[in-house]
């Protein structure tokens, strides 16, 4: 039933029993005892109306309860977000970690590999690779004895052999002494600016004219010559003539450092 037609309801009923009660006729006398039936009549009624309005009203106050706990998540959702926000001082303020970037790791420099250097092959030493050099002269008993020196004045290493066979000659080409024999001996090998030294000694020399300067020169073998030049171009010195119609000699000793 609505609210509405129950109130009215207990309004109805409430005239009906107010419409039918009576008021006596005369006053009760004071010395005859009341009847105490219509004033209980009364009051049962305004009970009777008390009781249903108390009922109406519960009814009322629970709709509004319900009506109240079913409140849409709509309306609940704007009650929340009617709460202030908190200021943007009161916010606490994330605190920011400084961020090290890591070290690059430098990548190792290749290290580039030299190309080897050909090593030439050694060979026999050449006329151009060698410079020889007489350095002076002494006289014992008739001979004279020539001190030498050879070196190596090329870029390269080279061979020759430890014995070679000397030639005494004049400026003019003339060969005043020739050695025996062939060269010889082990290969000595000489690195650029090596150099190796040596005695010749020579006699009986009866050529006339001699002409300067006069040199010694080496057979190295397979046709290689070199020639030692005197430390003088007006160098003609030669050992006494000790027995006309005999041949010279010369002859000298192997090279050493």
């Amino acid at each position: 039933m609505e609210p509405k037609q129950q109130s009215d309801r207990i309004v109805e009923e409430w005239a009906a029993v107010s419409g039918t009660a009576r008021r006596p006729a005369h006053a009760p006398r004071g010395d005859r005892p009341r009847s105490s039936l219509p004033g209980l009549v009364g009051a049962g009624l305004m009970a009777a109306a008390l009781v249903l309005a108390v009922a109406w009203l519960g009814n009322r106050t629970s709709s509004n309860v319900g009506a109240d706990a079913s409140a849409s998540p709509s309306d609940v959702a704007i009650v929340e977000s009617a709460s202030p926000a908190p200021s943007a001082s009161e916010a606490p303020s994330p605190s920011v970690e400084p961020s090290v970037a890591p070290s690059a790791t430098p990548e190792p420099t290749p290290t580039a590999t030299p190309a080897p250097t050909p090593t030439p092959a050694l060979g026999p030493c050449t006329r151009g690779d060698l410079t020889a050099r007489i350095t002076s002269w002494e006289g014992a008993a008739g001979n004279r004895i020539a001190m030498v020196t050879i070196t190596n004045s090329g870029g390269n290493a080279c061979t020759m052999p430890e014995t070679t066979i000397p030639q005494l000659v004049d400026g003019a080409g003339t060969v005043l002494a020739q050695g025996s024999g062939s060269a010889g001996g082990r290969e000595l090998t000489l690195q650029p600016g090596d150099i190796r030294s040596s005695e010749v000694d020579v006699a009986n020399v009866c050529t006339t004219p001699v002409v300067a300067p006069v040199s010694i020169a080496y057979d190295l073998g397979g046709g290689r010559r070199v020639v030692s030049r005197p430390l003088k171009e007006t160098d003609a010195t030669v050992p006494p003539c000790n027995g006309p119609g005999q041949p010279a000699s010369i002859a000298m000793k192997a090279w050493m450092q």
